[in-house]
């Protein structure tokens, strides 16, 4: 399962509906909070790389050199943002970094409640918004091709390694993480391979569901996917741990360059293992590496994985869902998101301490 495209291209519309139809409806929607204290900084710019036609959207949460009121970024009528201090002086010294990789259909903003955790504890955390496979840009046909992802994901640390992001990182201190597709890019990163095969055995069995469905209903034939580049190994010798949050394509990755990983490896499910979609299932895949370690999570689901909504966007989401039979990317499962998301956070930080 990944973040839904439709639901997600949908967002911009709606948005822009809402405001005409309820006009004062982005005041009672998402509440501007008190703006806080905070040491994280925060700052976009373009990353011109060497496979990518254009540039890409990098985003980097990172210790800021003081204390200061927080700007509110990435608020909208529908979804909630983020408080850092935007631009923000960096904290002298190198820091640890942890480059991260969105879902599909995502943003890098939806993980701001994970990365300003982080950065808060001392921690760098960078990535893209990953062109072909993200909201209001997001095409099955660019999806199937993973390969993009990871390439994009070593440029983030090349950006790093030559100094051209302005903040410095400890080189030696590396980890990759990722959520959804990008849970799958995070691993990929580590070394884990996929089989062309294995997915197209696993979507004749989910045939009509799931991501599978997605490709079958938008006509992509995966029989003709690049078994090449599909296969290859993406591992980064720069990559010394690994944090997968619901990684995708499970069942396609490989039991041999699984079980050849010998990195730190966190993986991390949203609901309890045996109620998890076979899309992003994991116990499996954690118990075949040799350093993994593996945490499920009661009362949540994939969607628990990104920012919060308002109002607005529950009823506005839900309500598309309806007559399209997404699911709503709003809803919980149980309990909040921001419970959730603190239990998460938990295992999360204890991990980058020990191992990053």
């Amino acid at each position: 399962m990944t973040i839904k495209r439709h639901i997600t291209q949908f967002l911009s519309f709606s948005a822009c509906s809402a405001a005409a139809l309820f006009g004062g409806a982005w005041a009672l929607s998402t509440q501007t909070p008190d703006l806080l204290q905070t040491r994280v900084g925060f700052t976009q710019m373009p990353l011109e790389t060497e496979h990518r036609e254009r540039a890409l959207d990098l985003h980097i949460w990172y210790p800021a050199s003081a204390s200061a009121d927080a700007d509110l970024i990435a608020q909208n009528a529908l979804m909630y943002g983020f408080q850092a201090q935007r631009d923000a002086e960096p904290q002298t010294g190198a820091h640890p970094l942890i480059v991260f990789s969105h879902g599909s259909g995502g943003r890098m903003s939806q993980i701001a409640w994970m990365a300003s955790a982080l950065a808060q504890e001392g921690y760098i955390v960078a990535g893209v918004n990953h062109h072909g496979t993200t909201s209001r840009d997001s095409d099955p046909h660019q999806t199937v091709q993973t390969w993009m992802r990871p390439q994009d994901i070593s440029a983030v640390l090349d950006a790093f390694e030559t100094g051209a992001t302005g903040i410095t990182a400890d080189m030696e201190r590396v980890a990759s993480s990722g959520f959804s597709f990008g849970g799958y890019t995070a691993l990929a990163m580590a070394g884990a391979q996929l089989s062309k095969a294995q997915f197209i055995d696993y979507c004749d069995a989910f045939s009509g569901i799931l991501d599978c469905g997605w490709y079958q209903n938008a006509g992509v034939d995966i029989t003709s996917i690049d078994a090449t580049r599909y296969e290859a190994d993406f591992s980064d010798a720069r990559i010394s741990a690994t944090i997968a949050i619901d990684p995708a394509l499970p069942r396609a990755m490989t039991k041999s360059s699984l079980s050849a990983m010998e990195l730190p490896t966190l993986i991390v499910n949203f609901g309890r293992a045996d109620e998890i979609p076979a899309g992003v299932r994991a116990d499996g895949i954690a118990a075949t590496m040799q350093n993994a370690h593996y945490v499920d999570t009661a009362n949540a689901w994939h969607f628990s994985g990104i920012n919060a909504c308002s109002w607005l966007g529950w009823g506005i989401i839900g309500a598309s869902g309806f007559f399209t039979g997404e699911d709503n990317i709003c809803a919980d499962a149980g309990r909040s998101r921001g419970d959730v998301q603190r239990e998460v956070l938990e295992p999360i930080l204890a991990f980058a301490k020990e191992h990053i």
